[in-house]
C-alpha cells in the first residue's frame, strides 16, 4: 500500500491516463477471443442446417464481435467511474445480482445443457451468475475494509463475507452449474487472502469446501462421473472420458508450432464445446505447445500487472478490488486451461476473454474497466536512492 505521502499524489482523477500495458493486454486478449471463436466454430456453423438452408460460418464471428464492441463500451464507462461509486454501489450491485439469479427459476429462465442458469427476456438472453461473480468480488471488498479494527473483528467479517459466498454457490448448484458455484467459492476466498485472513479460518474453509465438493459430487452420478473420469482417462474413452481424451489428443495434435492459424484437424471432428470451453485445445492444436504458452504467458503478465498496480494503490478498497478482479480472472482462465489439458476435471468454465459468449465476455469487460479506473489513481513509484559514494582515498 502505498504511503501517506503518496496518497495525496495518487487521488483519482478521471483526465488521469490508465495503465498502458494493461490496456493492451485486454484489448489484445479480446482481439485474440474473436479470431480464436471464429476459427473454432466455422465448421460447425458452415454445414447446412436441419431444414436444408445453408449455414453461416460468420455467425460467431458476428456475435463475438458486437459483444466485444458493447463490452468495450462498458469497459470505458466503468474506466472512468470513480472508485469510491464502486464502493458505494457494492451492496446493490450484489442484490440485483441475486434477484436476477432467482429470477431464472421463474418463467423467464432457460434450461440449456441441463442446467438452468439462463434468463431471457424478450431477445436477450443473459448468464446472471456471470454478473454474480463481479458483484460478489466487489461486495467483498467492501465488506473486509468496512471494520476499522480488522484484525479484531476478523471472525465476525468472514461469517458475513462467507455468507455472502454461499449464497451465490449455493444458487448455481440450485442451477445445476457447479462449475460456476465453485469458481465463485474461489474467487471468495481470492478476496479474503488479499485482506490478511488469519490462516486457521484459510485452512477450516478449505476443509470445508473439500468435504463439501466431494459430497456434492457424490449424490450426482454425473459429477462423480467427471471426477473418475479425470482420474482415469483411458478407463472409458468412449463415455465418461470422452471430452478428456477427445481434448488431449487436440491439443497433441499441434505439436510445438502447429499446422497455423485455422488448421486444425480436430476441431473438424469431434472435439465437443470447441468455441466455448475447449477453446484452448483449438488454440493449441493450431498455434502450438509456442502458442498455447503465449497465452498462458499473457494472462500472467495481467495477472503481474494487477497485482503491482494494487500495491501502489492509497487505501485499502481499492488494493482488495484491484487485486481480486485481477487475480480472479487469471484463476478462471487457469482452471480453463487445466480442464482442456487434463489437469483438473471438467467444470464448464469459459476462457476470459477468448470463449464465444456474450455474459462472460461482457462481465470479464466490465471488471477491467474497474481495473483501468483504479489505474487512474496509483502512487508514483518512488525512485530508489542512490547509495552515498565513499570519498576518494
Amino acid at each position: 500500500m502505498a504511503s501517506e505521502t503518496d496518497s495525496v499524489l495518487a487521488k483519482w482523477s478521471p483526465k488521469a491516463p490508465v495503465d498502458v500495458m494493461t490496456l493492451l493486454i485486454i484489448i489484445g486478449l479480446t482481439v485474440a477471443g474473436i479470431l480464436a471463436v471464429f476459427s473454432a466454430s466455422w465448421p460447425v456453423t458452415s454445414r447446412p442446417l436441419s431444414d436444408g438452408s445453408l449455414g453461416d460460418p460468420y455467425k460467431f464471428l458476428f456475435s463475438q464481435t458486437i459483444y466485444a464492441i458493447l463490452g468495450g463500451v462498458f469497459c470505458t464507462l466503468f474506466s472512468y467511474a470513480p472508485p469510491e461509486r464502486f464502493r458505494r454501489s457494492a451492496k446493490w450491485g450484489f442484490i440485483l445480482a441475486i434477484i436476477l439469479m432467482l429470477l431464472v427459476f421463474t418463467p423467464l429462465g432457460v434450461e440449456m445443457g441441463g442446467a438452468r442458469r439462463w434468463l431471457k427476456i424478450g431477445p436477450l438472453m443473459f448468464q446472471p451468475s456471470e454478473l454474480a461473480k463481479v458483484a460478489l468480488i466487489v461486495y467483498l471488498a467492501r465488506c473486509v475494509t468496512t471494520p476499522k479494527e480488522w484484525p479484531r473483528k476478523q471472525l465476525h467479517t468472514f461469517c458475513a463475507c462467507m455468507s455472502a459466498v454461499l449464497l451465490v454457490s449455493g444458487l448455481c448448484l440450485l442451477q445445476r452449474d457447479m462449475g460456476t458455484a465453485v469458481i465463485s467459492f474461489c474467487f471468495g476466498l481470492v478476496v479474503l487472502f488479499y485482506a490478511g485472513l488469519k490462516w486457521w479460518m484459510v485452512a477450516g474453509t478449505w476443509a470445508f469446501a473439500a468435504v463439501m465438493g466431494l459430497y456434492l459430487a457424490w449424490i450426482e452420478p454425473y459429477r462423480w462421473e467427471r471426477i473418475t473420469a479425470f482420474l482415469h482417462p483411458t478407463r472409458d474413452t468412449d463415455d465418461t472420458a470422452y471430452h478428456i481424451i477427445r481434448m488431449l489428443i487436440t491439443c497433441a495434435r499441434g505439436g510445438l508450432i502447429g499446422p497455423g492459424p485455422g488448421l486444425s484437424r480436430e476441431k473438424w471432428l469431434a472435439l465437443p464445446a470447441r468455441h466455448t470451453d475447449a477453446i484452448f485445445c483449438v488454440i493449441a492444436s493450431e498455434l502450438g505447445f509456442i502458442g498455447a504458452a503465449a497465452l498462458v504467458i499473457v494472462f500472467l503478465l495481467f495477472m503481474f500487472r494487477a497485482v503491482s498496480l494494487a500495491r501502489r494503490q492509497p487505501n485499502r478498497f481499492s488494493t482488495i478490488l484491484l487485486a481480486g478482479l485481477g487475480t480472479s480472472i487469471v484463476l478462471q482462465a487457469f482452471v480453463n486451461m487445466g480442464v482442456a489439458t487434463g489437469c483438473l476435471p471438467c467444470t464448464g468454465i469459459t476462457l476470459p476473454f477468448i470463449s464465444a459468449g456474450g455474459s462472460s465476455l461482457l462481465m470479464t469487460l466490465v471488471a477491467c474497466g474497474m481495473i483501468l479506473s483504479l489505474s487512474r489513481q496509483v502512487a508514483p513509484e518512488t525512485p530508489k536512492e542512490d547509495a552515498e559514494c565513499l570519498p576518494a582515498a
